[in-house]
């Protein structure tokens, strides 16, 4: 990899192919697929999947040419799923396509989060697929059970959703669909999953918080569970299981896993005002809560990327601001007795570091507590208040940049790395992370006054709790 100047660096050029097969993976259908990398008179030939890269050993490939010739010519007498490319996904034909890309017509209200999601998919330039899923699928739009049938639903997709940026993982991406089965939008969640057996699928999570007797019960008493309503689901086949096959003792081996979802959501950080965004983290703790309760389930990675806004009469009302907050991605999720199990051999911590607790953060061989899931809401609300409410430093963009990166950004370069100390003084001391602009002279924020007792409540179990 050269430019007009001379060779990149090799580390800028690792950085520069990471990049590249990430964007691959971004945008196709892909189990693996294969790149040719050449520096000066030198090349390697790479395979790339969920799990990392492969590199062939350097050859000189102007005094070897036969090696670049051979391989394009078998990897040109592979069919699309042996070059790499996911075999239960295909171009969608032109009818289907016109059918996508004019669906969001169909809805009433432009501003709706079904509407602005299928408006978005079709966006020009992203081609637009026909994804076939072979699952146990709901049939009456409840959530799916263990016993349902299995069917075949087929669903057109276009440009993503959301994205998660890494290209060694879960590398979930997410999709506002049309379901052609069943004839409705859905929410199609693609992603990959770890190949263990001691490590529950989020499909199976779900269908432990589902079909729990108590979690009926708990139901029956506290109102509507607030998390998605899968209608089916799980691992991807196209002869076979879908898995990695790159060889490393870093990672487990992933399987590609795909649910599918009944309700289109607007992100968190979409809220209207200041009241939505406490009604739809209100919601969703109240959902872990009635969870953890029944069903001894905690779910370790509490974000703001996993608290969904959804507005019941998004349809006729989508400006409402009755919301409920549905608490999502369960495929972190471990019961009580699995995380006393694992104890003293937990090797990383869980969680999007932005939101993890202080003491996670300060102590890495702690054990994952249902405290610090609490603690993620906390920080939730505060990171959403810095980025889009009106606060003590808003008027000074470098300086609020400096703020959130040192209080929930920051980490060291120790490995494990460590939060930033700040964060666990403030926590302690009860200090409120944020001071948010008055109502008028004499009215503090209504929120300004959640947090602060939320502020106290933390310093009081701060005070009380064991330090590793």
């Amino acid at each position: 990899m050269n430019t007009p100047e001379g060779p990149l660096p090799q580390s800028l050029q690792k950085s520069q192919l990471v990049d590249y097969a990430n964007e691959v993976f971004n945008r196709q259908h892909r189990v693996s697929f294969f790149m040719i990398t050449v520096l000066n008179d030198y090349a390697r030939l790479v395979c790339f999947e969920r799990q990392g890269a492969e590199f062939t050993p350097e050859f000189n490939y102007i005094e070897e040419p036969d090696v670049i010739g051979k391989f394009l010519y078998r990897l040109s007498r592979l069919d699309r799923a042996g070059r790499g490319y996911d075999g239960t996904v295909k171009a969608a034909s032109p009818g289907e396509q016109r059918l996508f890309r004019t669906l969001h017509e169909q809805f009433p209200q432009s501003r709706s989060a079904v509407a602005a999601g299928l408006r978005d998919a079709a966006t020009i330039g992203w081609r637009v697929y026909k994804v076939a899923v072979d699952a146990p699928f709901s049939t009456d739009g409840t959530a799916v059970r263990r016993n349902s049938p299995l069917a075949r639903h087929e669903l057109l997709i276009g440009k993503p959703a959301s994205v998660k940026g890494s290209l060694v993982g879960r590398g979930t991406r997410g999709f506002v669909a049309y379901d052609l089965t069943s004839q409705q939008v859905v929410f199609l969640k693609d992603s990959w999953r770890p190949d263990s057996e001691d490590i529950r699928s989020e499909f199976d999570n779900y269908m432990l918080i589902t079909e729990s007797k108590k979690m009926a019960e708990s139901e029956k008493t506290n109102g509507k569970l607030n998390i998605p309503t899968v209608l089916g689901g799980g691992d991807v086949e196209y002869n076979g299981v879908q898995r990695t096959r790159i060889p490393t003792t870093l990672y487990h081996p992933f399987i590609h896993f795909r649910l599918v979802l009944k309700e289109v959501c607007r992100h968190l950080e979409e809220f209207r005002n200041s009241y939505q965004l406490l009604q739809a983290v209100t919601y969703a703790y109240v959902a872990h809560q009635m969870i953890w309760e029944a069903c001894k389930l905690l779910h370790r990675d509490i974000s703001v990327g996993n608290i969904l806004i959804h507005n019941p009469r998004d349809d006729s009302d989508p400006d409402s601001d009755y919301v409920v907050g549905l608490l999502a991605d369960w495929d972190l999720a471990k019961t009580e007795g699995e995380l006393m199990t694992e104890g003293a051999t937990q090797q990383t911590r869980s969680g999007t570091w932005p939101f993890m607790s202080a003491r996670l953060q300060q102590f890495p061989d702690k054990l994952h507590e249902l405290a610090d899931d609490i603690e993620s809401f906390y920080h939730i609300l505060n990171w959403c208040t810095l980025l889009h409410l009106p606060h003590e430093f808003s008027s000074d963009v470098d300086i609020l940049a400096l703020y959130i990166s040192r209080i929930y950004d920051f980490a060291t370069a120790d490995d494990p790395p460590l939060g930033h100390p700040d964060k666990l003084k403030y926590m302690q001391d009860g200090t409120s992370f944020i001071t948010i602009d008055d109502m008028t002279s004499d009215v503090p924020h209504p929120l300004e006054l959640v947090l602060q007792d939320l502020a106290s409540l933390f310093q009081l179990h701060y005070y009380h709790v064991c330090y590793p």
